[in-house]
């Protein structure tokens, strides 16, 4: 794939964050990038630097998603090479729903929209899809499970999409994911980004079972996620973007801290097993018992 003649299109481009780093890596390489948030100020360093095409873009308001579309076919003349759909993280039923529009159906979204543009600049190159995953779309995740069982459910898509699109001569990478003639998938580790622990709010209803033990587990749950023991942005987008820039990159990609723990652990271990090694397992054990 010629670098100077690749498109791509990244959504989710908040400062600090996967999105970020993946378009300041994938410029750094060349690329003609179109970073996209649904609001430009959050990514006021790209919008002020000349080197991005810069664009508003809601993933779960169809009429921004097709004006987005028709902004990206006018200035690259109809074509886009790579388009990479960003991670968003909030358990009653609606909060569930919402975090499934933001980490699930807006890749259908996005992808529906953006496939004539990837169909159109692969008639002379290769053309990807990556929808970036997580290890907790994997293996069960305390606190997180309604995001966990949305990136699984992407993971399960995008394999489909896989085979839909093969005559296409697609690639699909999605962390937990890239494309290969191509759909890969990005599995996606630790990583370290903009957005600290403390701002991932860990609700328990008042009712809940495990309400006795909220205070130890909370804080158990920040410990766990340490900056320090995470993969830093800059060194995932690295990975993420010479594999995406490949003309025939794996159709799995495991990206970021312990991420090849979880593929080891998922292909090798069986359920009960990793459950009663699970430190969370171990430690409600210990406390509601």
């Amino acid at each position: 794939m010629s670098h100077l003649k690749t498109t791509v299109l990244i959504t989710g481009c908040t400062t600090g964050g996967i999105g970020h780093a993946l378009a300041k890596e994938f410029q750094r390489k060349g690329c003609m990038v179109f970073a996209t948030t649904r609001n430009p100020a959050t990514m006021q360093d790209l919008v002020d630097d000349p080197n991005f095409e810069t664009l508003t873009l809601d993933v779960c308001n169809p009429d921004s998603i097709r004006a987005a579309k028709e902004e990206v076919a006018k200035r690259t003349g109809g074509g886009l090479h790579v388009l990479t759909i960003s991670p968003a993280i909030d358990s009653d039923v609606e909060d569930v729903k919402s975090v499934f529009d933001l980490n699930f159906f807006s890749a259908l979204r996005v992808t529906n929209a953006f496939v004539p543009l990837l169909m159109e600049a692969g008639r002379t190159s290769p053309a990807h899809i990556f929808s970036v995953g997580s290890v907790a779309g994997e293996a069960g995740t305390t606190y997180i499970s309604a995001y966990g069982s949305a990136k699984a459910a992407l993971k399960a898509w995008g394999n489909t999409l896989r085979v839909e699109l093969a005559p296409f001569k697609y690639a699909f990478l999605s962390s937990f994911s890239l494309i290969v003639s191509h759909i890969v998938q990005i599995i996606t580790g630790l990583v370290r980004n903009s957005k600290p622990a403390e701002f991932i709010k860990l609700r328990l209803a008042p009712d809940s079972v495990y309400k006795p033990i909220e205070d130890f587990s909370t804080k158990a749950f920040y410990e766990a996620n340490d900056p320090n023991a995470r993969m830093p942005v800059e060194d995932y987008a690295q990975i993420v973007v010479r594999e995406a820039l490949k003309p025939h990159p794996r159709a799995h990609l495991y990206a970021g801290k312990h991420s090849s723990v979880a593929w080891f652990a998922t292909q090798f271990l069986p359920l009960g097993v990793m459950v009663c090694l699970s430190f969370y397992t171990r430690l409600h054990l210990a406390y509601l018992l």
